[in-house]
């Protein structure tokens, strides 16, 4: 997968040769959606993928940018503070 980035290896594990069989999977150039959890093998980073969908629509990618900068906005770059205790 590569982001713009970088690259990043991903793994889909399937089950069952039938749900391989109804799986299709994205050609290189192809706009994907895709959601898992980071893990490491041999010392280098992976994305274990849980779902992936192609995106058939050119404007998601810049819909996903805009997200990605609203959360640095709004949660990332906000200092962490407790909650007063109200006990």
């Amino acid at each position: 997968m590569d982001d713009g980035t970088g690259l990043l290896a991903c793994t889909l594990w399937v089950n069952t040769e039938a749900e391989w069989a109804t799986r299709e999977l994205p050609a290189l150039g192809d706009l994907v959606d895709v959601g898992g959890r980071l893990s490491e093998f041999q010392e280098r980073r992976q994305l274990m993928v849980t779902r992936f969908a192609t995106v058939q629509d050119p404007n998601m990618e810049a819909f996903r940018w805009l997200e990605v900068l609203a959360t640095h906005r709004d949660v990332l770059a906000v200092p962490f503070q407790l909650p007063v205790n109200t006990v």
